[in-house]
């Protein structure tokens, strides 16, 4: 009988430590406990298409297609457009993010901002890479662009220096 409550506890330990093990110890263990602890407080986790993307995309358009996601807009001249809807979120197509920020101009798409957790900037930069391809260096200093059909994609190639906001950037295509 005492070999079967050894067993007993060993299962137990193991269904117990597994699980922590892999969350403190793996990096896809960290991103999904993070997201979860994002999750924990007031923000939702955004599924964003980026060859979706265009500036026919409108706010009303928005708010339909991510209820979840709670959109605070502003009409001010910025520098961006004329129309700003921001909004706290935990993740961003899987990875750990902190806002979003769409930018409009006479209700259409102009740009979108995601500021996201610069640890996991390699993981999001394997994402793009696996989605668009390699891309190209932008004229923009530092950045890697990408066309997604409808739009620019920009990102820097490697985790910005410590204290920097890291941030993934859509650009409507002009004309």
């Amino acid at each position: 009988m005492s070999m079967h409550k050894f067993y007993i506890r060993i299962l137990i330990i193991t269904l117990v430590l597994g699980p922590l093990t892999w969350l403190m110890f793996t990096d896809e263990g960290q991103r999904v406990g993070d997201i979860f602890m994002l999750e924990l407080g007031d923000s939702e986790p955004l599924n964003l298409n980026f060859a979706q993307l265009s500036s026919r995309v409108d706010e009303a358009t928005l708010m339909e297609q991510f209820p979840q996601i709670k959109l605070a807009c502003v009409d001010q001249k910025i520098a961006f457009g004329m129309r700003q809807c921001s909004s706290p979120i935990s993740a961003i197509n899987g990875t750990p993010a902190q806002y979003v920020t769409f930018y409009f101009i006479q209700n259409q798409l102009i740009e979108v901002n995601v500021g996201y957790q610069p640890s996991y900037h390699q993981y999001l930069y394997n994402g793009l890479l696996a989605s668009f391809g390699e891309g190209e260096v932008g004229p923009e200093a530092g950045l890697r662009r990408w066309n997604t059909g409808k739009g620019l994609l920009y990102a820097p190639p490697q985790t910005l220096t410590v204290g920097k906001k890291t941030v993934l950037i859509w650009k409507a295509a002009t004309g």
